[in-house]
This record gives structure tokens, sequence and C-alpha cells, in this order.
């Protein structure tokens, strides 16, 4: 063959290797094009696409048919995303079967050569069935988990030491003292309003206390009654542990309330409205006998402690406020009687310019704050403690569980007399098998 011959036949290859190549760029564009208008998923038409990436070289040398080539590869693509979109890991890259085989034996002779390239065999993909799950996210806790949220506060308050007890307690009550002295600041200077206006007014602003000493890790005695004997009926805290975790938060919430009221006579707060309106809820709450205090008390701490339960059951800042608003509102405006609240109320009177001279700390300690402690201590304790303990914690269900195994039968026996022993002491029954003969086994 002479010179020009081989020439030309080389350039013939050489051109026929570019036009395969243009071509097969041009298919592998068109299959993309085609893979993005077919699947929505980006991981579908990635995947889609480096198939087709992977495919058109080989095929684009081993067959020149470019319809059955795009169709095939199009195919391939979405066996690979229908696959890939229910498989959870990615698959092992292997060896394709037939008829995409790595065979280039055909094309050496043109002088290409191509390195294996590993697929993904389909056919071998682990086929699962895609689950769906819809988690929904509560606003609000069951009463089982808040009544299991209160014990927790009891069990907390009893591991806690003297110190830091007595420090939370000092806290809280300085807290009421805020949200005290936030209502009568603003309801002792508002003198045009109605007398049921002006209680409202005190009555929405007085919870503020509550939340803050609930929100930032105050002791209140009127709510430890609640934690403490939930805490002690759930068999997790000691009646020693209350009567100490009581005795310290009382003190604490006391000195906090009086330094408070100080603080604030010192700093000159308690103007003409506020001094006035305090001096009268001082002779107000003083004048009443021992049983309508005691009552009045009772019921205070029972909606107080519901308002600390229905905050264990919210979720977020503004339904816990909501919780605390509702309640303690209602417990002021009836004009019912709170233990910390008085703790700061009554100093505050005292220390007005127009308090009554024949009023002092003795009367306000007598007359008022030993029945409200002692009235607040028994709702918070039994009507809520001890209460849903039955309902919501493990008293009601021993005593369920209890009930049950007093209902169930004896078990069945031939002999009336072993029947008659089954309720008898353990030595009775000892004594009556030892008194029973045994028969003899002769060889």
């Amino acid at each position: 063959m002479s010179f020009q011959s081989r020439f030309r036949n080389k350039i013939v290859k050489k051109n026929n290797s570019d036009n395969r190549r243009i071509i097969s760029l041009a298919v592998w564009l068109v299959v993309v094009l085609q893979t993005h208008v077919t699947f929505t998923s980006p991981r579908s038409r990635t995947k889609a696409t480096v198939l087709a990436f992977q495919h058109v070289p080989v095929l684009a040398r081993k067959q020149n048919k470019w319809s059955s080539l795009s169709s095939s590869i199009v195919d391939s693509a979405t066996a690979t995303a229908t696959t890939t979109s229910t498989v959870s890991t990615l698959p092992t890259m292997e060896s394709i079967s037939p008829p995409f085989v790595n065979d280039v034996s055909n094309d050496r002779d043109e002088g290409a050569t191509f390195a294996p390239i590993p697929r993904v065999a389909i056919s071998t993909l682990p086929q699962s069935k895609s689950t769906t799950t819809t988690t929904t996210m509560s606003l609000l806790n069951t009463p089982a988990e808040a009544f299991e949220l209160l014990v927790q506060k009891g069990e907390y308050n009893a591991q806690s030491t003297v110190e830091k007890t007595l420090v939370s307690s000092i806290l809280g009550g300085a807290y009421v003292g805020m949200g005290a002295m936030l209502a009568l600041a603003v309801a002792g200077n508002a003198p045009s309003l109605d007398y049921g206006l002006d209680k409202l007014l005190f009555a929405l602003l007085f919870p503020v206390n509550l939340l803050l000493a609930l929100q930032c890790g105050g002791q209140l005695f009127t709510g430890n009654t609640a934690a403490m004997m939930s805490a002690v009926c759930e068999r997790r805290v000691s009646y020693e542990d209350l009567g100490k975790n009581l005795l310290v938060s009382w003190v604490g919430n006391a000195i906090g309330c009086v330094s408070f009221a100080l603080l604030c006579s010192y700093a000159g707060v308690f103007n003409d409205g506020a001094s006035h309106l305090a001096a009268t809820t001082l002779a107000s709450k003083t004048s009443a006998d021992f049983g309508p205090t005691l009552v009045k008390a009772v019921v205070a701490n029972w909606l107080v402690c519901l308002a600390v339960f229905l905050n264990g059951q919210a979720r977020d800042m503004t339904g816990k406020y909501l919780a605390v608003l509702l309640p303690v509102s209602a417990f002021v405006a009836i004009g019912l009687e709170h233990s910390v609240a008085n703790m700061f109320l009554l100093p505050a009177g005292l220390l007005s310019q127009y308090h009554d001279p024949s009023i002092t700390w003795q009367t306000a300690l007598l007359k008022n704050i030993i029945p409200v402690t002692i009235g607040n201590t028994i709702s918070g304790s039994y009507l809520v403690g001890a209460t849903f303990s039955y309902l919501y914690g493990t008293m009601g269900q021993e005593k369920q569980l209890r009930q049950e195994q007093l209902q169930q039968p004896y078990p069945a026996s031939n002999d009336a007399h072993e029947r008659g022993l089954a309720d008898k002491p353990s030595i009775v029954k000892a004594a009556a098998a030892f008194a029973t003969p045994t028969a003899v086994v002769e060889p």
C-alpha cells in the first residue's frame, strides 16, 4: 500500500473517531436534557446523568444505533432513579452484566484504549419499600406527664442542700415582692377606677411574681407543699425531707419578702397611691377571724398549685404564662389569702405612712400569717399533691392492684381442709403438714 493510501486511511480513521466522539457527546447531552425533564428529584437527576456519562462512550463504539442507545440509557437511568429512591444506602459498584459489557477488544485496533468502567448492577440492587412516618409535636403535656414533672420537682427540692434551698427561697420571696409591688404601684395610682376594675387591674398584674419564681428557679412555700407531698405519695421522698424543705422555704420566703419591702420603702417607691393601697390591704387582711381566713387560704393555694400544675403541662412560654395568669388572677380578684404574698403586702402596709398604729407585727403574724400558712399547707398537700397521686400516680394503681388481688379466688383444690388453710399463718400450715401421715413405699 502506498504512502498516500496509508495516510488517507489514517485520516479517515481519525475522522471517524472524532465523529464518533462528537456524536457520543451529542447523545449524552440529549440524554441529560431528557433526564432533567423526566426526573424532578436532584438525586435522581444526578444518578441518571452519571449513568448516561458512563454508558454513552462504550455503546457508541459498539453500536451505531443512536435512537436505541438513547432509549436504553433513559430506561437504565429510570431504573436507577427508581431504585435509589427506595434504597437506604448507596449500592456497591461492580461490573455490569450484559448488554453493557466492558469488552473493548474491538476498539483496540482503532488505537483507542479504554479502561474497564465499574457499573451498577441494576438487577442486584436491594429492593425495599419506602415508609413514611409522620411525627406530630404536641404543645401540651398530658396530666400524667405534668404530675411526673411535679414529683421530680419535689425530689429535686429534697436532694438540695439547706443553703441552696434557703437562697432559692429568698429569691422566690423577692420575686413575689416584685409582682406585688407592680400591682400596688399601678392599681394604687388609679383612683378613678371602680372597686371591681381596681381589683381586676391588681389581679392581672400580680401573677408576674409566680411566673418569675417558676421560670427563674425560685422556690415558694406554697408550691412546695404540692410538689413535696406528691413526691412523698410516690415514695421518692420521706416525711422528714418534706418537713425540712417546707420549713426552710417558708423562712426563706419571709426573708425575701420582708427584705424587698424594706428595700422599696428605703428607695421611696411607696408613693401616696401605693402606700394608701398597702395600708388598706393590711387593715382588711388582719380584721377577719381565724376560720374564714383559713378557708380563704385553702382555696387560694388550691388555685396556685393548679397554676403550678398547668405550668408543667405547657411547653412554650406563652402557654406557661397563660397557665399562671388565669388561676392566680382568679384568687387575687376574689380576695383569697396567700401566705407568701402576704409576707410582702403586710410589711408593706406596716411600713406605710397611712397604716393604723393599732396593727402591729404580732397582729399581722397571729391574725393572718399563721392561719394562712396552715390553710395553704392543707390545700397544697392534700387537694393537689395526694389527690393527683391517686389520679395519675402510683397511689391509685396500688389500691387498684390490692383490690384485684382480693377479688382473685383461692386456687382450686379437692381438699376442703387445704382450702381452709389458705388464709392461715404459715406456722399453722407447717403444723398441719407435719401432722399429716405420709405413705411408706415398700421396696
